[in-house]
């Protein structure tokens, strides 16, 4: 017989039920605690958990791994340059943007993240003939603080 794995969405009485028939233990207390015992059962007998549970329960998402429309909302603004004045055009997957230069704007996190990488690689050679590398980003982005 296989070890059923229980979701932990369940209710309290139900992980009380499976400790009880499926680990062999006798547990009451939160459910909490009830989680973290059936997670010790299944470590001691090598049984491996899927992903799906683990993940939901244990590790925090990161921020940027969200959908944009659910990410904290960052506040920001794209300075002008003697170059260029004109608007800076956005785009992350079905979310677009035109972000008007020495304007403050609240966009998603992930775009400051996006701006603040763009840039060109730049390679210097020097006299032995050997080449550096360099990076020249392509917006001066300000953050100017979290939207709560």
């Amino acid at each position: 017989m296989s070890y059923p794995f229980i979701s932990f969405n369940s209710t309290v009485e139900q992980l009380k039920t499976h400790l009880r028939e499926h680990c062999g233990i006798e547990k009451s207390g939160s459910k909490k605690e009830l989680i973290e015992a059936i997670l010790a059962f299944e470590e001691e007998n090598g049984f491996v958990r899927p992903n799906k549970d683990v993940a939901e329960h244990t590790a925090p998402v990161n921020n940027l791994e969200l959908p944009l429309e659910k990410q904290r909302k960052v506040r920001i603004k794209i300075a002008e340059t003697e170059q260029d004045r004109s608007d800076v055009y956005v785009s992350i997957n079905d979310w677009d943007a035109l972000i008007k230069r020495g304007v403050e704007v609240v966009v998603p996190e992930a775009v400051y993240v996006l701006l603040s990488k763009a840039g060109d690689q730049t390679f210097t050679q020097e006299k032995d003939g050997s080449l550096t590398e360099g990076f020249s980003p392509r917006y001066h982005v300000t953050l100017l603080g979290y939207e709560s």
